[in-house]
């Protein structure tokens, strides 16, 4: 994903210009801040299902089975063990292989946002749906909330999906095949986890909201460390500009 020396300079975006300074602060606190309040209503609630969650989940589940159902089954897939973490961990072993050390390394930081959710399910400790409330694909025996799906793809494939689309040409088949694969990963990785009931709404917007906190923070440490430590190659391209 390094840019070479003889690609046009590509002028900052509006895109990348909102993840800059104050703005990028305040969206990891509203993000933050929503987390803390959908924690609040799950514990408040003695971590039973919301009116909300149970036609979520309704609506949801009466998607057609044969079509958008096989597809939200398989945006699940790439999320359970242990395919998850020979995903993670071939990206970042071919991004060394490359020779993109940086962005190996803030990518492996990236593949372990998951683990935030897990330390969190540890503590609220909320059941998953039952058979009486929702159609289960499988049952799990872990905490349902948040989901480690939604917190993982949001960390990780967020991550990606940065890498792609500040350091990738803009014209390049690679850049855009990234950034469609990993935006349609997030997007339904939710509605997928509540459409095999395993996960209530709540459960799945809490994942949304921690892993997109965690994927801003480490954008901002990654583009702090960039300003510090700018590669030689890419002092006069693009790309240097769309980490200061």
């Amino acid at each position: 994903m390094n840019p070479t020396s003889d690609q046009p300079i590509r002028q900052p975006s509006r895109f990348i210009a909102l993840l800059r300074g104050r703005a990028i602060l305040m969206a990891i606190a509203i993000l933050a801040a929503l987390f803390l309040v959908l924690t609040w209503v799950v514990l408040a609630d003695h971590l039973q299902p919301t009116s909300w969650d149970k036609v979520t989940t309704r609506e949801i589940q009466e998607l057609p089975a044969a079509t958008l159902g096989r597809l939200l089954i398989a945006i699940s897939w790439p999320g359970f063990a242990p395919q998850s973490w020979i995903i993670a961990a071939s990206i970042v072993l071919f991004m060394f292989w490359q020779r993109w050390y940086t962005e190996a390394v803030f990518t492996l930081l990236a593949s372990l946002g998951s683990l935030l959710a897990e330390a969190v399910k540890s503590m609220v400790h909320r059941p998953r749906p039952t058979p009486d409330l929702a159609q289960i694909a499988a049952v799990l025996n872990s905490p349902s909330f948040p989901s480690g799906h939604v917190t993982g793809y949001a960390a990780l494939y967020g991550f990606l999906f940065y890498l792609a689309y500040t350091l990738l040409p803009r014209q390049s088949l690679a850049r855009w095949a990234i950034l469609v694969a990993t935006g349609v990963l997030m997007l339904l990785v939710g509605p997928s986890r509540v459409y095999m009931g395993q996960h209530w709404a709540s459960d799945a917007l809490a994942g949304y909201a921690l892993g997109f906190t965690y994927l801003l923070a480490l954008i901002e440490v990654y583009r702090a460390w960039m300003r510090r430590h700018p590669k030689k190659s890419e002092t006069s391209t693009s790309a240097t500009t769309d980490f200061v």
